[in-house]
């Protein structure tokens, strides 16, 4: 891993943004901020889903080394969210704990530098090698970057399904912006600047893509014309802004600031065209807006306690220029659930879960699964069942979902279809419970 040093922060940004935390040590500026929604709205509904998640098995328990971590700050959690305990003995979720007998864990891999963390923490850095791994063997998952050294990581579909933009430090220690078609090899680099670039977001148009960047000193939002391959900033913020997402007609950007006055993660909104317009509308993490213009949805994660790694997943309405009826959709007594991302026809979503975040003293995961769910909550269906960490999920317009996974040895993108049956899944190993009975909307 690596350091960087950002107006006096030190942090590090695993490149697994999706996953979402942040904490950091340093100082931050002071700005004055909108006041938030009011805790005692009678419009917020909660409609959550619990999600049931199936325990990583006992091969795959082992914890990852990632050097020494900075305390995590008070982050993710505001006047839209509820205060659940991570661990109380009074949550009526299921929780379903790993067989206390596990063997002895394996040694565990560690990914390169991190850039972005999982669960919203801006960490401090260590340095480890990692170990190769093995394919699954599953038929119905195509690799789809194929990088040997370095990472590709924080993947976007565009709106046709046919090209895919994502970050990569495949061929340097900082991370560059590349874009390639959905079923090819051929890799073209679109960004160099020294510093890092990641979390690319496709326009709406295709024309364009908005991405984070370091190259001004902390994180701000920059956009990039495909047909001039000019670089614009749009944020100017002393505060880090990360996770550009388009809205439907291509005018806003969603995203999210680390306020230095709030000292938590909120969601923002910026006229790309007229930067100075900006909107805060609430707490939360990597925010998605829906792509059906019809639904004017906002999806983000949210920590279920402050500094906690227990998220949830969120919605919002964006009505008439303002944040309504925060409704929780996904959320699970024994997990993360993180990594949020729309469907193209924004009625469903897809979003991965880690286990358990709090037993392992690492900001990634040795093993995390993807799962699809209907907007209301049913239909919950999990596609991934594997010994490997799968994150970063994002909905092609081809139907594939693709996603993070490093199962070839380092991080690379791959992809998996939307309709994937249960009967591939391998029997647990003894003391595994699987999750409930099958959903009869399958």
């Amino acid at each position: 891993m690596s350091v960087v040093k950002v107006n006096h922060i030190h942090c590090t940004l695993l490149l697994v943004s999706g996953l979402g935390l942040i904490s950091c040590s340093g100082s931050f500026s002071k700005w004055s901020k909108p006041a938030a929604m009011s805790p005692d709205d009678t419009s917020q509904t909660m409609t959550a889903a619990d999600t049931k998640i199936v325990p990583p098995p006992p091969y795959t328990s082992a914890l990852l080394q990632t050097g020494n971590q900075a305390t995590a700050e008070n982050i993710n959690q505001g006047p839209l969210a509820h205060d659940v305990p991570s661990k109380k003995k009074t949550d009526n979720r299921p929780n379903y704990n790993v067989n206390p007998n596990t063997p002895a864990p394996r040694s565990s891999p560690a990914p390169r530098a991190a850039l972005i963390g999982l669960y919203g923490e801006l960490l401090n850095s260590g340095t480890n090698n990692r170990s190769p791994s093995h394919h699954s063997g599953d038929r119905n998952i195509s690799q789809i970057s194929f990088a040997d050294e370095g990472s590709c990581f924080d993947p976007d579909v565009d709106r046709t399904g046919k090209l895919m933009a994502f970050a990569s430090t495949m061929h340097r220690e900082t991370s560059d912006i590349y874009m390639k078609s959905t079923t090819g090899t051929t890799v073209t680099q679109l960004t160099s600047d020294p510093s890092d670039d990641v979390q690319p977001a496709i326009s709406p148009d295709g024309n364009s893509i908005a991405f984070a960047s370091n190259r001004s000193g902390n994180w701000d939002i920059y956009i990039m014309s495909l047909d001039a391959n000019a670089v614009t900033q749009v944020t100017f913020n002393t505060d880090h802004d990360l996770h550009p997402s388009w809205s439907p007609d291509g005018t806003m950007l969603a995203y999210c600031k680390f306020g230095s006055q709030s000292q938590r993660w909120e969601i923002w909104l910026v006229d790309w065209q007229q930067p100075s317009v900006q909107k805060f509308l609430g707490y939360g993490l990597f925010p998605q807006w829906n792509p059906d213009i019809a639904h004017s949805k906002i999806l983000f994660q949210r920590a279920r306690q402050r500094g906690g790694r227990y998220h949830t997943i969120w919605t919002m309405d964006y009505i008439n220029g303002e944040a309504m009826y925060p409704t929780e959709i996904a959320s699970a007594a024994n997990a993360a659930v993180i990594n949020p991302s729309w469907a193209p026809d924004g009625n469903q979503i897809v979003f991965a879960t880690v286990v358990e975040p709090d037993s392992s003293i690492s900001e990634r995961p040795v093993q995390s699964d993807i799962w699809i769910v209907r907007l209301d909550g049913t239909g919950r269906r999990n596609l991934t069942n594997g010994q490997f960490a799968n994150f970063q999920p994002v909905w092609g317009a081809d139907g594939r979902i693709y996603f993070v996974s490093d199962r070839s040895g380092v991080d690379n993108i791959w992809a998996i279809g939307s309709g994937r049956s249960g009967n591939y899944r391998k029997p647990p190993p003894p003391g595994i419970v699987i999750a409930g009975p099958p959903d009869p909307n399958q």
